[in-house]
């Protein structure tokens, strides 16, 4: 992999943690959907 692959491939893992992080704090702060319940 060349340096500038690694570098994308870094920022979707960051991109990704920052999905999941948001969507935990959804789940937490809004009233549950039919699927959580």
């Amino acid at each position: 992999m060349t340096t500038s692959e690694n570098q994308i491939e870094f920022k979707n893992e960051t991109f990704q943690q920052q999905v999941k992080q948001t969507q935990r704090e959804n789940d937490c702060g809004f009233t549950p959907t039919t699927s959580d319940q």
